[in-house]
């Protein structure tokens, strides 16, 4: 089990006779009845962080360290509430406290894990918070509120095939203070099903990153779009928008032809690593062309994995068994929002007479290298299909800078979280590691909720929601108690951002999922709504917890489950209170928040790295900080300066402190290494010709990884075995909000008869590169669906505000050769 600490005032002589008139803000570590599984614990009065299995993973390799971050998240508004704890960017198990219950979020891949006493805990916190946030607004006189507008893309989690069901991811991040208000369209109208939404995460920089998930079915035609509302914004809320449209130039044969080159909105969600004993999940891979080459302009290969975990993979390129090292490119993966990720990597190059091309997979769910080689042999229509799908991510690629490489002996920083935070409308409790979603408490349902992916080995959490109901009661105390301290200050508000894409490569009539992915906003919550063709979507819709991300603004999914059609239009509105076309006063009743998290950070197996930090944050900002580096509080803030010098005074209190590094995270870390350690997911890898060579003008490749797990992987070319490093672009992972990533590589080439092109893929889920060869036969009408899908993605891509640039030295924590 795992006691935690919790920020709380409390109203003692000696603090009155101190600063009078002013609330103090309680070290006291509060115990509770919350039990891991079944082991019961005295109530002793520790430190109130929750006794909760904490999820946290290390994947070890003979080359690779990873840096984990455990995470227990506290906040709180006059609206607003939420307790969470995660890892690593990853939600765990939060308290829902509409339903009364601890939700488990953590993915299927998981071990059961039980969280007994979260929810009641999370009341309990809730209350500390908003007694806490009331004091700080009196203390402070109502401060400004600070915000941050949220930055919104919306992706696809599959590959779009027209009438197959897929999922848009509608990315949210950056924004301070939640809520952010996100919604769907299809077709102009408002969508209500099929939608989910992650819970607000708290980034590094104090902004929050969330997701919402829409499922749908691309139809030709269709038009959906992701509205995020913030109080940020003051004019019109952000719309992203993504469209299926089929070419009619032939009937069921011409997907996304074109029509697709300036549509849609692809984004960046912020990458996590789920790192899970035992299961891996092997991509789909499909390696194609993009475009054939013609006079002195080369082919075009894309290679595109998708529904692999974890998130960590590389592809690459071979040509005659020799990586190719330029003319590819590659996009980071991306998340679909349900654990699994997809990426795609694009080589260009000249064919030659009786070359072989391939590109390589490697992912954590292979023992080796899984090489997919190019196959020529397409027929005209199945080559239209391949054309619109290359298209579709072909916009990915055009807008990123920079390359991914693994090193074998990078490290990486893991995090594993612990969120509770409350408004005076809003409350949660999540628990998640690396970004993603392990557990969370349902208030409406009065239940704890278990996120984990599917692979994941079963974990339970008893007591977790009951747990949450107490720490809730925290928050929302320090919450009102802050408010009273700072005299009701100006809310500070993050305008959300939002992207929308689909998890995996479009077909149509296949089904496939829409991702709209919220994230930068502050405070929460945000509407979420999708429509089909202007008509409300309502079913087949999820929604992500709020992820506190480490700005402080808040991350959320929606995925929509749809099937591609001629003419579809799918939309993702996001609605917050920093969008507004006029100012209101208090729209929210107040949207004032107060938040705690407790983090475990490290990156060695022996947990001898362990660090320990503990914040209390009100209005976005941290008041003080414990840091078991530093082995004290120190105070970011006037008030948060007494309370730090306060509390360092207390040496019996400081003794627990500083104990945490071990009794929480260390102790927890062991308990969780069975059943969440070394998962890896094999990513889908598509290669495909996104342009065909013709004149002086280069071919383009594609190659896409869809559904890996964990974040971290690499993507590169070869042309005959050697690998190709110029003319090649990548993109970052983009979330999927799920656990499960995607990533794009693009190549230009100039075709060469003979020649072997091929996508290499390295990520955790294989002992050796996976290679997947393109094949160029594609007639000009199969090349068509990959062009216009691939400009589908490009308008998607150019709607981001920013793109992840992966650095050399932080990969993730399973082996990706470089």
């Amino acid at each position: 089990g795992l006691e935690g600490s919790s920020c709380s005032f409390s109203k003692t002589k000696d603090q009155y006779q101190k600063r009078p008139g002013r609330k103090k803000l309680s070290g006291a570590l509060e115990d509770s009845n919350y039990q891991v599984v079944s082991e019961k614990r005295s109530s002793d009065r520790i430190m109130a962080l929750f006794k909760i299995l904490v999820l946290f993973t290390v994947l070890e390799t003979a080359y690779l360290q990873a840096m984990y971050r455990d995470v227990k998240f506290v906040g709180c508004s006059d609206t607003e509430r939420e307790a969470m704890y995660g890892f690593d960017g990853e939600e765990l198990f939060h308290s829902d406290f509409n339903k009364k219950e601890a939700v488990d979020t953590s993915p299927d891949f998981a071990d059961p894990v039980g969280f007994l006493g979260f929810y009641s805990n999370s009341i309990f916190q809730i209350e500390n918070c908003k007694t806490n946030l009331a004091t700080l607004k009196t203390y402070l006189k109502d401060p400004d509120e600070n915000m941050a507008p949220p930055q919104t893309s919306i992706y696809t989690k599959h590959g779009v095939d027209v009438g197959k069901e897929n999922t848009l991811i509608c990315h949210v991040t950056g924004f301070y203070p939640p809520p952010v208000n996100v919604s769907w369209t299809k077709n102009n109208e408002v969508v209500t099903e099929e939608i989910n939404f992650s819970q607000y995460w708290l980034k590094t920089d104090g902004t929050f990153n969330m997701f919402s998930s829409l499922k749908f079915t691309p139809a030709d035609g269709d038009i959906y779009s992701c509205t995020v509302k913030h109080k940020s914004i003051q004019q019109q809320p952000t719309t992203k928008i993504w469209e299926v449209d089929v070419e009619k130039t032939s009937i069921g044969s011409s997907l996304f032809c074109g029509v697709g080159l300036s549509l849609g909105l692809l984004g960046v969600a912020a990458g996590t690593v789920f790192l899970i004993k035992g299961i891996n999940l092997k991509p789909t891979v499909i390696v194609r062309s993009v475009k054939q080459a013609e006079g002195r302009h080369p082919a075009l290969l894309l290679c595109s994995a998708y529904d692999f975990y974890p998130e960590k993979i590389k592809v690459s390129w071979t040509r005659d068994g020799a990586e190719m090292t330029s003319d590819v490119t590659a996009t980071m993966e991306m998340a679909d929002g349900d654990w699994f990720y997809q990426i795609h990597s694009e080589l260009e190059y000249t064919p030659k007479s009786g070359e072989r091309i391939a590109c390589v997979v490697e992912h954590a769910s292979a023992t080796r290298p899984m090489v997919y080689y190019w196959e020529p042999s397409h027929s005209e229509s199945g080559r239209n299909y391949v054309i619109g799908a290359s298209g579709l991510v072909l916009g990915l690629i055009l807008a990123v800078a920079g390359f991914i490489f693994y090193k074998k002996k990078s490290s990486v920083l893991h995090r594993d979280l612990l969120f509770i935070e409350c408004s005076d409308t809003e409350r949660e409790v999540m628990y998640g590691f690396d970004g993603e979603e392990m557990y969370h408490s349902d208030f409406n349902r009065q239940t704890g909720v278990v996120t984990a992916p599917d692979f994941a080995d079963p974990v339970s959490f008893p007591g977790f929601y009951e747990q949450s109901i107490s720490s809730i009661e925290i928050c929302k105390h320090n919450l009102d108690l802050a408010k009273k301290v700072y005299n009701n200050p100006d809310e500070k508000m993050a305008p959300p951002q939002t992207s929308i894409y689909t998890k995996h490569g479009v077909d149509l009539g296949k089904e496939n999922t829409l991702i709209c992915h919220v994230t930068g906003f502050y405070p929460p919550p945000v509407n979420i709504s999708w429509t089909k063709n202007n008509e409300v979507v309502t079913e087949e819709i999820s929604f992500s917890q709020y992820r506190l991300k480490t700005d402080g603004t808040f991350n959320i999914f929606s995925s929509l489950k749809f099937t591609p059609a001629d003419g579809d239009i799918y939309s993702c509105t996001v609605k917050h209170k920093s969008i507004q076309q006029q100012p209101t006063t208090k729209t929210w009743a107040d949207g004032l928040h107060y938040y705690m998290s407790a983090e475990c950070l490290y990156r060695k197996s022996d947990y001898t790295d362990m660090e320990f930090i503990h914040s209390c944050s009100f209005n976005k900002d941290v008041e003080f900080q414990f840091n078991s580096s530093v082995g004290k509080y120190v105070g970011f803030t006037d008030d948060g300066k007494k309370q730090a010098e306060y509390f360092n005074k207390d040496q019996a209190y400081m003794q627990q402190v500083k104990a945490a590094v071990h009794t929480f995270c260390k102790n927890n870390a062991q308990l969780s290494d069975s059943a969440v350690r070394d998962k890896a997911i094999e990513p889908t890898v598509i290669v495909k010709s996104v342009k065909q060579g013709e004149g002086r003008h280069p071919a383009l490749l594609l190659c896409s990884a869809y559904d890996f797990y964990p974040e971290k992987i690499k993507v590169s070319w070869t042309r005959d075995g050697a690998e190709m490093t110029s003319d090649v672009t990548a993109t970052m992972e983009m979330a999927d909000g799920d656990w499960f990533y995607q990533i794009h590589s693009e190549l230009e080439y100039t075709p060469k008869s003979g020649e072997r092109i091929a996508c290499v893929v390295e990520h955790a889920s294989a002992t050796r590169p996976l290679v997947y060869y393109w094949e160029p036969s594609h007639s000009k009408s199969e090349r068509n669906y990959v062009i216009g899908a691939s400009g589908l993605v490009l308008g998607l891509i150019l709607a981001v505000a920013g793109f992840i640039f992966y650095k050399k030295k932080s990969s993730g924590r399973i082996l990706v050769p470089s």
